[in-house]
């Protein structure tokens, strides 16, 4: 394992880019997180094969009156999965040039990580309203479907990155 001290640079590079695009979300408006809710709604549709409207406030569908906004973008869960991914692969990895393609490629990652966690969110509440609709009116109960979601699609990508990387460390312990 590599020394924090040689990575701090890209720690401290990836919590920047982190606080900057969490302040961005402060200002942002459902318009400006069209490149998380439009695929999400996309891949919704197609497996619901419902129709939706947009609108300022977001992607209205109404064979299930649900509105997908700004709220629904899973913007955090990009930031947090965005963090995750960039430390666990910084630490992994030895050249400076690969630590920097690494920051990038745990920004594009968690972006389709995203795309995957919200969608299944997302269905999942339609299900539940579908067969218990007293249920989804209890916002606990909506805010619970999201955490449990997203938790597990973290602990999921990260379960998935330790192997990735084992494996890598393993083929490079037998090359030598």
């Amino acid at each position: 394992m590599l020394n924090i001290n040689s990575n701090i640079f890209y720690y401290i590079g990836a919590l920047a880019l982190f606080i900057l695009l969490k302040l961005g979300y402060t200002v942002a408006e459902t318009e400006h997180l069209l490149f998380l809710l439009k695929p999400t709604c996309k891949v919704v549709s197609l497996i619901t094969d419902g129709n939706y409207t947009y609108s300022n406030e977001g992607f209205f569908y109404p064979a299930f009156d649900i509105v997908i906004d700004k709220s629904c973008s899973g913007y955090n869960f990009w930031l947090i999965c965005f963090l995750m991914l960039t430390f666990r692969t910084v630490q992994a990895l030895h050249s400076k040039s690969l630590k920097l393609g690494a920051i990038a490629f745990s920004l594009v990652m968690a972006y389709i990580v995203t795309l995957v966690s919200n969608s299944s969110r997302i269905l999942a509440l339609i299900v539940i309203r579908n067969q218990y609709p007293f249920l989804i009116k209890n916002s606990i109960v909506h805010e619970g479907v999201g955490v449990i979601t997203h938790l597990t699609f973290l602990i999921l990508v990260y379960n998935i990155l330790e192997r990735c990387l084992s494996r890598k460390s393993h083929a490079q312990f037998i090359k030598s």
